[in-house]
């Protein structure tokens, strides 16, 4: 039987026994680099979380202990992980433990590519076709896509045995075109935000989007049909304690993942999360990770043997100067000048080894659905040695999806799959020369940006898009369409800000009232309580709804929007200046019209039933089924909600405010499928108090979607 440590009586001994454990690139490396083309925003000296601790120990921590256990039980191991909050003394007395096999403070770990830029926004002109097809011209692919010749790979696999690809990173943003399967979100601070728009940052959503983009939208993936899981642990700063890693690693091998996407990086080594990689390795998982962009050393976790490092290419197929090199790299990709999926179904243009590694990923997830009976290591070997050439290099070839698919067969006939090795002389060497995209380079649909060392959450020269909405303000909206969620949090004490029927709230024109809110950039002087100026919106909801706004457009929530921009947002305006006026209204637009797009997100999760009359929640129950931030559950909820999220994006740029236009235009995504898929309850009452005619054309497409009107007046959940 284990014994219990950490008892109340800890023998003391000295802190400064523990072993350290530091390794890898050297940060001086980051203070000599060029600035001007400096890329990386991870953490190189990185801080450590006081009084957080990583133990892995042969014994059980007492009950009494604050800890949260890591280990799962599907690893077969004595040894068991837990982070447990330790003082001083406590650290001291455990650190001479002999059933302690390792004692390390927990630190941060950092996404290791940059912030979006050059965003371009929804628009249905724009839309592309969903696969690659024969005799058709291969623009429906990036540049990057054609580089590694994989633009109809998916169509030659074609196999019915999909790949489960994990994304360990910042979330996915379920309403881009992106088909996740299931997601787990391990940020405690974070965990309440609907996954409409979990993804603080767009850095998980760019990393799927290169995997499996649907192309809708502009940006078409490798493997669009690949089963995608989110494992959010990166926060709203792309930031996580290395304690958060490891546990999105075991809960990838307790639920079976067979390829876990790593764009995040460290210098120091941690022998924690080092267990942790092996354990994933032992459970048959392909680990892919970012080698890092201060153009050092491969950074952790690709330095370890058991992950796929990857390096970054440019669009003359050589290794990026940023990229960090050596003897650990496995693999390069393309990572500068990459279109990639972005907020509120819009593409941005970004760089570094964490863009460079989903390609791989894409790649690997397609090669393996040939016969999922391969290992890890038979995948990994595949693509590595099918590589060519590259010039300024020799510490890794470039991917190359053709030719690997092309050698697929002759390598199985020459791998040993009891000793994990090839017999290479066997495999014919990859001799093609890479195609070169310098043209990429002079196209203004790739502008680069420069982040320097302290202002890389600033995006220099931002460009003004379709939508006439600039990168920053994107920022700002993102903000504003996840900060109920963070302030009103609760939606059964909150409806007015949740799309929730409860108490018989218009959700239609709590909507329109936040955006005609934002139309005066939150200047609420012109309405008094009883001047409710919506239509079908009750007294009580209108002022639950204006009391959130503070007078003279100072604050929301009480508390300032110069506060929210500023340290959510990382931007800066002077109020003393005429331009800097103009700007804080342009953002608390920009923040209000996003406060309007949560209303409309949630109304298709909060108030969405079942074809049966079952209410679509959280937690399930009687009658219930427990799946509203499910966005693969009843699909087409999620397509009308993106569908009305795009309205209000439009309202913004056109400065107008309206109610039930924009959910009828929403709901034409439901109303256009042959089957039926789900109700939503009160829309048709609400719509009609809001003021619809019931001459309208828009009243079929409502009452389709109406839970009341299909299923009887009468009817109550």
């Amino acid at each position: 039987m284990k014994k219990t440590i950490i008892s109340s009586i800890l023998i003391a001994s000295i802190l400064n026994n523990i072993t350290p454990y530091n390794a890898g690139a050297n940060s001086d490396n980051i203070e000599n680099y060029d600035m001007t083309t400096l890329y990386d925003t991870s953490v190189h000296d990185s801080e450590t979380i006081d009084d957080q601790y990583i133990i892995v120990t042969n014994d059980e921590l007492s009950e009494d202990v604050d800890s949260v256990q890591l280990t799962p039980e599907t690893i077969d191991s004595d040894q068991e992980m837990y982070v447990v909050n330790l003082d001083s003394e406590q650290a001291e007395a455990l650190s001479n433990d002999k059933n302690v096999t390792i004692l390390e403070e927990d630190f941060i770990v950092s996404a290791n590519s940059l912030y979006p830029l050059n965003t371009n926004y929804y628009n249905p002109k724009n839309r592309r076709p969903h696969a690659f097809h024969e005799n058709q011209e291969h623009n429906d692919h990036e540049w990057n896509i054609q580089l590694i010749n994989a633009e109809d790979l998916s169509e030659q696999v074609k196999s019915p045995d999909k790949v489960k690809v994990a994304i360990i990173d910042s979330g996915v943003d379920r309403i881009s075109n992106i088909y996740v399967e299931d997601s787990v979100c391990l940020v405690p601070e974070e965990d309440q935000i609907t996954t409409m728009f979990e993804d603080l940052t767009g850095h998980g959503t760019a990393i799927a989007s290169i995997i499996a983009g649907s192309g809708e939208d502009g940006i078409l993936g490798i493997n669009p049909d690949a089963e995608i899981y989110s494992v959010k642990v990166l926060d709203k700063n792309n930031n996580a304690p290395v304690s958060r890693i490891i546990e999105g690693i075991y809960w990838c091998i307790d639920n079976d993942i067979d390829i876990i996407n790593m764009s995040f990086g460290t210098n120091r080594f941690s022998p924690a999360l080092e267990q942790a990689v092996k354990d994933a390795y032992n459970a048959g998982i392909l680990m892919i990770g970012a080698a890092g962009n201060n153009a050092g050393e491969v950074e952790y976790p690709a330095a370890f043997d058991e992950v796929m490092a990857v390096g970054a290419v440019n669009t003359n197929a050589q290794m990026s100067d940023f990229s960090n090199t050596g003897e650990e790299l496995e693999i390069a990709a393309p990572g500068e000048k990459i279109k990639v999926g972005s907020f509120f179904c819009g593409t941005s243009v970004t760089h570094g080894t964490s863009i460079a590694v989903p390609h791989v990923v894409g790649v690997a997830s397609l090669l393996w659905e040939k016969d999922k009976s391969k290992s890890n290591e038979f995948i990994r070997q595949l693509i590595e040695y099918s590589a060519k050439n590259i010039d300024n290099t020799d510490d890794c070839g470039l991917l190359d999806a053709d030719y690997a698919l092309s050698i697929y067969d002759t390598f199985t006939e020459n791998f040993d799959n009891e000793l994990s090795k090839v017999n290479d002389l066997a495999i014919p060497q990859n001799e093609q020369i890479a195609t070169t995209y310098e043209e990429i380079d002079d196209d203004e649909n790739y502008v680069e940006g420069r982040w320097s060392k302290k202002e890389h959450q600033k995006i220099v020269g931002s460009v003004v898009a379709n939508l006439g909405i600039s990168d920053d303000e994107l920022k700002v909206i993102k903000e504003g369409a996840i900060y109920p969620d963070i302030v009103l949090n609760k939606a059964s004490d909150h409806p007015q800000w949740h799309g929730y029927f409860a108490n018989g709230c218009n959700y239609i024109g709590c909507y329109q009232l936040v955006q005609r809110i934002g139309k005066g950039a939150g200047n609420i002087d012109c309405y008094s309580d009883n001047n409710n100026p919506i239509p079908g919106l009750d007294n009580d909801d209108y002022l639950a709804i204006k009391n959130c706004f503070g007078r003279k457009s100072e604050t929301f929530c009480n508390r300032s929007y110069k506060s929210i921009i500023e340290e959510e947002c990382h931007l800066t305006y002077d109020l003393n200046t005429e331009s800097g006026r103009k700007q804080a209204s342009r953002y608390r637009r920009c923040f209000i019209y996003g406060l309007s797009m949560h209303i409309m997100a949630d109304t298709f999760a909060h108030s969405a039933y079942t074809i049966d009359g079952k209410k679509i929640n959280h937690d399930g129950g009687t009658g219930k089924v427990g799946k509203a931030d499910n966005k693969n559950y009843l699909k087409s909820r999620y397509d009308c909600s993106k569908r009305g999220v795009g309205k209000a994006l439009q309202n913004l740029q056109r400065n107008a405010a309206y109610g039930y236009l924009d959910f009828a235009t929403a709901c034409e995504c439901e109303y256009n499928l042959t089957d039926h898929t789900f109700y939503i309850r009160n829309l048709l009452i609400n719509a009609f108090t809001n003021g619809m005619s019931k001459d309208l054309h828009l009243l079929d497409v409502i009452k389709y979607v109406d839970l009341t009107f299909n299923r009887g007046d009468n009817y109550t959940p």
